[in-house]
């Protein structure tokens, strides 16, 4: 057993150190919650107290959801990893790679061949209320269209020219948004019914993550936190910290970065996949789905301990640090 205390008080001089808005923490193991705590406010007037079962965006650990997603249909026999691209979208290709090389495991370990490319920045900033910054204006009018479709970032992949392919697929690993949208799409045909309701029958009710939900605009989640859920917070260029209710939207980047949960939620994930797939006695997830997600993720659950630890913090958007080069001069926003 930990010192409790000890884990307090860092975590209370790390968030005062890096003067974040909020941030909400949860430790789990086979016996339960063993700490859980809110630092800050989940608001910009300071009236809400963050805590374990308020609502974030997750970002990125939305991939890991959607890894599993395809998992369990491989271990259902609904698709299989070795499958190539083109079985779900024949017009998907890789500039000078053979149409049927990539396969949807190249997608899930990042290692398609595909570099850092624009389209995550240019959905947001098409779909999104946003700031009116140099930044997001130079975006805007690069932006070739709305993005708001999973055909306009195959087409961007397949057609556009605009980038070099890094090598054959399997060849290099680069960070990839865009794959993790085509996954999405992928499990809406393999399962039959949508990556939202999926993740909700298979996942969360089967948990007991109540307070989570695969959710493009937030207004689901706003319906489910009572709320309790964070604003999104930002700086302006000059470094004033301000807030609103505007959540990044990005439609075809659903199961990339789009689902909202909980500290308390995530740790009762995280404890699952920790005990192959069982969570209090339980076989939620099939093992064997447990053991190909953690290998599309490069992960060894047998090294991890038995402890969930679940943080969460507010961002204001999803970002990839996919700039196109003559934005160089511009900040980008952190990779999650």
């Amino acid at each position: 057993m930990f010192d409790t205390k000890v884990l307090d008080e860092y975590l209370e001089a790390l968030f005062k150190r890096k003067e974040y808005p909020s941030v909400t923490v949860c430790v789990r193991g086979p016996e339960g919650v063993v700490f859980e705590k809110g630092y800050g406010y989940a608001d910009m007037a300071k009236t809400k107290p963050a805590n374990p079962d308020t609502i974030y965006g997750i970002a990125s650990m939305s991939k890991s959801l959607t890894a599993l997603a395809c998992a369990i249909l491989q271990a259902e026999g609904k698709l299989d990893y070795s499958d190539p691209v083109i079985k779900y979208f024949p017009e998907f290709r890789v500039p000078g790679t053979p149409k049927e090389a990539v396969t949807l495991r190249h997608l899930a370990m990042h290692t398609a061949g595909v570099p850092p490319i624009p389209p995550l920045e240019w959905s947001i900033v098409m779909n999104s209320v946003e700031r009116d910054t140099e930044y997001s204006r130079k975006l805007r009018a690069s932006s070739p269209n709305k993005m708001d479709t999973i055909e306009d970032i195959i087409d961007y992949i397949a057609n556009s020219g605009a980038y070099e392919p890094l090598g054959a697929p399997g060849e290099y690993m680069s960070y990839s948004n865009e794959a993790y949208a085509i996954l999405s799409y992928v499990v809406d045909k393999a399962a039959g019914m949508t990556l939202e309701e999926f993740l909700d029958k298979r996942i969360f009710k089967p948990l007991g993550m109540n307070r989570s939900v695969l959710d493009l605009d937030g207004s689901e989640a706003e319906s489910m936190s009572g709320g309790n859920i964070t604003e999104l917070f930002e700086r302006d260029d000059n470094g004033n910290l301000y807030s609103d209710k505007n959540w990044s939207v990005l439609p075809p980047f659903r199961g990339c970065a789009c689902v909202k949960s909980t500290a308390n939620d995530m740790s009762k994930y995280y404890l699952m996949l920790a005990q192959g797939g069982k969570f209090e006695g339980k076989q939620i997830i099939p093992a064997e789905a447990v053991e190909f997600s953690s290998a599309m993720n490069s992960l060894k659950l047998r090294d991890l301990s038995t402890a969930s630890v679940s943080i969460s913090a507010p961002e204001q958007e999803e970002s990839s640090a996919n700039i196109p080069a003559d934005f160089t001069e511009c900040p980008p926003t952190a990779d999650l």
